[in-house]
C-alpha cells in the first residue's frame, strides 16, 4: 500500500465530510493530508505510530488512522461516512470537476441520488435552476456520466446503437468483400445494450489480426472490446450465412423445440419481435400482422416547454413537431409541486393556456393542445385544485417524488391517481431509470386492470432512460383493452426524435395500430379528448 492509496482514503474522507457539511476543521485536515501524502516521497505505511505523529502534517488521528488501514484495511470514519451515504451518491463523487459542495447542493435540493438520476436531471435542465451552476455545467456533468457509465461495460439503447454502427462500419471497410451483419439483442433492440454481436463471413483470426491496434478496440479475455462494450464475432461460410444470421439474432429463451414457426416465417418476422415469440410458450403471435409502424405515428403526446424545465419555447416545440411530420402537440409541463421543474402555478397555467391560443390561431393544420404533467402526490392525489385541473384538455399523473415505496403503497397510490376523474394518461409507470434506479414495486396486473377500468391511456414513456412502460406488459395491456401512447417526455426540440425508441418498444411488446394512441390524426385525437 503505497502513499498514492493512503491518500485515496483521505480524499474520501474529506469529501464525504464536505458532503455530509462536517466540521471544516477536520475537512481541511484530511484534505491537506491528502495533498502532502500523495506528494510525499516518504512510504508512510511501515512507519509505526509514532514515527507518523512525526511526520509534518500527520498528527496523531491521521497516524492512527494509517495504522488501522494497514492492520485492517479500512478506517472506521470512512465506514461511517459511507453508511451514511446514499450508494448512489458515491458513484457521483466520481464526478470529476463537481465537488462536495456542489453533490450536496444537488442532493438536497433535487433528491438527486444515482448517477442516473443526476444524468435526467440535466436533460430537463433542473441544475440550471440552481445557484451556481450553468449550462456549461451540466453539458460537462453529462459527459463525465457518459464515461463512468460506460466504462461499466453497459449502455443504454442509443448508445449501444452507436457503437454497434461504428463496428460494423470500420469492419466492412476493412473487409469490402465481405458481409457482416448486427445480430443478437442490440438488432433486437434491447432497452440496455451489454455486448455487440457482429456475424460475418470473413475468419475470426483475419478480423483479430486487423483491428489489434486500432483505437477503441482492444482484446480482453478472449472478446474483442469497442470501447467498453464487448464484441462478439461468429463467422459463417457465405452459403450458410443467412440461417446462421437468424440463428444468432433469437433469444437465449427462444425454445425450437416448441416455436409454432419455420425458419422461413422467422426470417420474415422483425427482429425487434423475436422476444416475444420466445415469451409465447410455443403459440402464435396474430399481432404480427398489424404491427404499429413508424409511419403510423401522427402526434407527439408528452412534451416540456420552457414554461417549466424545458430548452424551448412552445412555439419552437411545436415547430418542431410540425416540421417533422406530425398533426398536433401534446404539451405537459410540470405542475405546481415540481418546484424543482419549475412546476406552473396557477396564474402560469392561464398564462400558457393564452400563449397556446395565439399559437393555434395561426396554424389551421396543426393544434397545440393543452395538457399538464401533473404529479401524483404521496396520497394518490394529483396536484391543483379538481375545479382548476378540470381546465386541462389532457392530464398526465406521474409519479417524481417519495419513490422509495413497497408494493402495496405505490399501487395503492397510482391507482388512487388512475381513479380521479381528470386523469387521462398514466406517466412512466415504475419510476426507473435504466442503468441506474430500478423504479418502485407495483403491481402490474392491479395498474393495468384499473386503467381498464378507468379508460386511461398508458405511457411507454420514450425517453431512453426510462422506457416505462415495460414493453412486456404490453400483451396484458392489450388483452384488457387497455390504450398506450408513446410518449417522447421531449425537454428540448431534439427529445422529440426519441419517438422511435417509443416505438421500437411497442413492436417488442407487439403493439397493434389500433390500441396506440398517437396514431389518431388531429381530428381522431381531439374527439378522444372531447371523450371523458
Amino acid at each position: 500500500m503505497d502513499n498514492k492509496t493512503i491518500a485515496k482514503y483521505f480524499d474520501q474522507i474529506a469529501k464525504l465530510m464536505e458532503l455530509h457539511q462536517q466540521n471544516p476543521f477536520k475537512i481541511r485536515t484530511y484534505a491537506n493530508a491528502y495533498q502532502s501524502i500523495a506528494r510525499s516521497d516518504q512510504q508512510l505505511i511501515g512507519l509505526d505510530l509514532a514515527a507518523l505523529i512525526a511526520v509534518p502534517g500527520i498528527g496523531k488521528t491521521l497516524a492512527q488512522n494509517i495504522i488501522e488501514l494497514k492492520e485492517k484495511g479500512t478506517i472506521t470514519v470512512l465506514d461511517q461516512l459511507i453508511a451514511m451515504t446514499p450508494p448512489g451518491i458515491l458513484d457521483v463523487l466520481k464526478i470529476k470537476g463537481l465537488g462536495a459542495k456542489k453533490i450536496a447542493q444537488i442532493w438536497n435540493e433535487l433528491a438527486v441520488e444515482s448517477l442516473g438520476e443526476l444524468e435526467y436531471a440535466c436533460l430537463e435542465n433542473r441544475l440550471v435552476g440552481l445557484k451556481g451552476f450553468g449550462e456549461k455545467t451540466q453539458t460537462d456533468i453529462l459527459n463525465q456520466i457518459d464515461f463512468l457509465r460506460n466504462s461499466k461495460g453497459a449502455v443504454l439503447l442509443p448508445v449501444g446503437m452507436e457503437y454497434g454502427e461504428n463496428v460494423l462500419k470500420l469492419f466492412r471497410q476493412l473487409f469490402p468483400h465481405s458481409r457482416f451483419e448486427i445480430t443478437g439483442s442490440l438488432k433486437r433492440k434491447m432497452e440496455v445494450v451489454r455486448q455487440i454481436d457482429i456475424a460475418g463471413t470473413i475468419e475470426s483470426e483475419h478480423l483479430y489480426e486487423k483491428i489489434d491496434d486500432l483505437d477503441d478496440f482492444s482484446m480482453k479475455d478472449g472478446l474483442i472490446h469497442y470501447k467498453s462494450i464487448p464484441v462478439t464475432y461468429q463467422f459463417s461460410q457465405q452459403k450458410d450465412f443467412q440461417d446462421n444470421y437468424l440463428l444468432s439474432l433469437l433469444p437465449e429463451s427462444f425454445n425450437p423445440d416448441i416455436q409454432p414457426y419455420s425458419m422461413a416465417e422467422l426470417q420474415n418476422i422483425p427482429a425487434e419481435c423475436l422476444d416475444l415469440i420466445a415469451m409465447s410458450n410455443g403459440k402464435k403471435v396474430t399481432c404480427i400482422d398489424n404491427l404499429l409502424d413508424f409511419d403510423d405515428i401522427k402526434g407527439v403526446i408528452h412534451a416540456h416547454s420552457s414554461w417549466s424545465d424545458g430548452n424551448n419555447t412552445v412555439e419552437e416545440m411545436a415547430v418542431a413537431s410540425k416540421e417533422a411530420g406530425y398533426q398536433y402537440l401534446l404539451l405537459t409541463d410540470h405542475s405546481a409541486s415540481a418546484f424543482y421543474a419549475n412546476g406552473l402555478t396557477e396564474d402560469r397555467v392561464l398564462q400558457q393556456w393564452r400563449e397556446i391560443d395565439k399559437i393555434n390561431e395561426r396554424w389551421p393544420d396543426f393544434k397545440v393542445f393543452k395538457g399538464i404533467e401533473s404529479d401524483i402526490l404521496t396520497d394518490g392525489r394529483l396536484d391543483y385544485r379538481d375545479d382548476f385541473i378540470t381546465g386541462f384538455e389532457v392530464v398526465i399523473a406521474s409519479v417524481h417524488s417519495v419513490l422509495k415505496m413497497d408494493e402495496n403503497t405505490a399501487t395503492v397510490r397510482l391507482i388512487k391517481a388512475i381513479e380521479h376523474p381528470s386523469t387521462r394518461i398514466l406517466g412512466h409507470l415504475t419510476g426507473r431509470l435504466l442503468l441506474s434506479r430500478s423504479g418502485y414495486p407495483v403491481d402490474h396486473k392491479k395498474i393495468i386492470d384499473a386503467c381498464a377500468a378507468n379508460r386511461v391511456v398508458i405511457e411507454i414513456n420514450a425517453n431512453p432512460h426510462r422506457l416505462d412502460l415495460d414493453w412486456r406488459w404490453l400483451p396484458y395491456a392489450m388483452e384488457r383493452g387497455v390504450g398506450i401512447c408513446l410518449s417522447p417526455d421531449a425537454h428540448h426540440i431534439r427529445g422529440i426524435k426519441d419517438l422511435v425508441y417509443g416505438v421500437w418498444m411497442a413492436r417488442k411488446g407487439g403493439l397493434v395500430k389500433d390500441s396506440c394512441l398517437n396514431t389518431k390524426d388531429r381530428q381522431s385525437f381531439e374527439n378522444w379528448v372531447s371523450s371523458k
